[in-house]
């Protein structure tokens, strides 16, 4: 299972990225405003930033709204993930810095743990279990307390347990149970920690790729439109 949100990719913060507390001294954002600043940011992304972007914004922003409270909603309220709303009034703030001036390492900082996802700051101890009710409870996968631990599987049909991340060659569900420039290549039974691809090598997502683009099955490096005029299709 991928992170929905190839959209975001870097380590540009604000913060110290091993501060897990919340911080910055910004307004809050509960979870039900989430996705009303999250498209905001969207919309200026593609229309400041492709060239051939021609959309009226409102309508922008409530489409984009609309597909994140769809896809997101389970993430933002369940109490396993442990939303914090003061860390995800940064998270807003960093993505609209990346939008300010364009910037293509945006495709590296949204599945980051210590980007845009680290405003789940999770409810299970080292250690706890955190085994999925089913295979599309995606709250389960992000309800780790450590930032440098995930929800990893015993094993297939196994329980999961709150473990420090992979290294190559560990069991995997998402890119970000493994340690940095791994990702979770998929394998009969579950995925296993790999090494990110090269340039010009086959690739299914951006996140298996080091340049973080993954162009025509292809690993290559991105462009300002490539990666802001797909913005409007982050979901």
């Amino acid at each position: 299972m991928r992170l929905l949100l190839v959209l975001l990719a870097g380590c540009s913060l604000i913060n110290d990225p091993d501060d897990h507390r919340p911080g910055g001294g910004l307004d809050p954002v509960p979870a039900t405003e989430f996705c009303g600043g999250f498209a905001e940011v969207a919309c200026d992304a593609f229309l400041d930033c492709c060239s051939t972007a021609a959309v009226d914004r409102d309508a922008c922003i409530l489409e984009e709204q609309a597909d994140c409270n769809d896809r997101l909603r389970g993430l933002l309220l369940d109490p396993r993930t442990g939303y914090d709303p003061r860390v995800a009034s940064e998270v807003l703030e960093e993505g609209r810095s990346f939008v300010t001036s364009c910037d293509v390492s945006i495709t590296g900082w949204g599945a980051n743990r210590t980007g845009f996802v680290r405003m789940f700051r999770g409810s299970v101890d080292p250690g706890g279990e955190c085994t999925p009710m089913n295979v599309v409870d995606l709250p389960a996968y992000f309800s780790c307390r450590e930032l440098d631990q995930a929800c990893v599987s015993e094993g297939l049909f196994g329980s999961s347990f709150c473990r420090d991340l992979q290294t190559t060659g560990g069991r995997c569900n998402l890119d970000s149970d493994c340690v940095d420039d791994l990702y979770c290549a998929p394998m009969m039974g579950g995925g296993t920690c790999a090494p990110v691809l090269a340039t010009g090598e086959p690739c299914m997502e951006a996140s298996d790729c080091a340049s973080q683009f993954c162009g025509a099955s292809v690993c290559e490096v991105p462009t300002t439109d490539r990666i802001f005029c797909a913005s409007r299709d982050l979901f």
